[in-house]
């Protein structure tokens, strides 16, 4: 992901080869030979076969144990608050075995630390999206809730409330009794009221200006009809031909002046 990119090549296995064997296959068919692998001539396949998953459990086991070890140093320098230093052993330990769920985990709680709260709900999303898909078991894991408590936990720092309280719900829905979602659900539940407040108080902030906007322009109306009407009076007055034949043409330049206003016409 976008937090430490990998290059696949660079990796010591394919996609396709990381299911994990959690038995020793080759110790198991030996103890109990007689009843899994028939002797026959079928049994020289049979045997290739249990070769293949011993060495399967064997690079696994290599896999994760290089993992555990850099998981480890990691651990061990976030005591230490040697935060950079840490995240390059979280990152050997990623690319030792890209599947395990625990590492991204950890990783992301020394990004929320860091105040990088985008990669740390990156990893939190890609701890939840394998176990939504994959690691099927861990639904109502600790691990599953704790991903989207740290999801969420970042989410309010970068004031995406609504997103977070969606995931604190999901995680509640999952351990109802987890004191930590409670109170962060909490805090986002007042923070998402106080911004609700304040957005009606700017409402009516806005609304006062406008009241004030449109009263300056009720004023200026005012102001611009007494102006006219005064205009109309001194037309009237300054006519020359104060006869009835004059009326007619006096009114009518009188209209057209008066037409020019919305006040009267509209």
């Amino acid at each position: 992901n976008d937090n430490y990119k990998i290059s696949r090549d660079t990796l010591g296995y394919k996609d396709q080869d990381m299911w994990q064997c959690h038995i020793n296959l080759l110790e198991y068919i030996e103890d109990y030979a007689g009843m899994f692998v028939p002797r026959s001539e079928s049994t020289k396949e049979d045997l290739k076969l249990v070769w293949e998953l011993d060495h399967k459990w064997r690079e696994t086991r290599k896999q994760n144990e290089q993992a555990n070890l850099m998981q480890n140093s990691a651990n061990a320098e976030m005591k230490k608050k040697n935060y950079p230093r840490a995240l390059e052993y979280y990152n050997r330990a990623v690319k030792a075995r890209i599947d395990r769920t625990d590492i991204y985990l950890e990783r992301s709680n020394l990004f929320f630390i860091t105040g990088q709260y985008e990669k740390a709900i990156l990893d939190s999303t890609i701890i939840i999206t394998m176990i939504d898909e994959v690691h099927t078991s861990l639904k109502h894991s600790g691990t599953y809730v704790e991903a989207l408590y740290n999801r969420a936990k970042s989410k309010k720092f970068l004031s995406k409330l609504v997103d977070a309280k969606k995931d604190l719900l999901l995680a509640l829905d999952i351990d109802e009794d987890s004191i930590d979602c409670k109170k962060l659900l909490s805090e986002v539940n007042t923070l998402l009221l106080l911004n609700k407040d304040q957005d009606k108080s700017d409402e009516k902030e806005l609304e006062l200006k406008n009241d004030d906007n449109n009263a300056d322009k009720t004023d200026m109306s005012l102001d611009e009809d007494e102006i006219l009407l005064n205009g109309s009076i001194e037309f009237m007055k300054s006519a020359d031909d104060k006869t009835s034949d004059a009326e007619h043409p006096l009114f009518n330049s009188l209209y057209k002046l008066l037409k020019r206003s919305d006040v009267y016409y509209k």
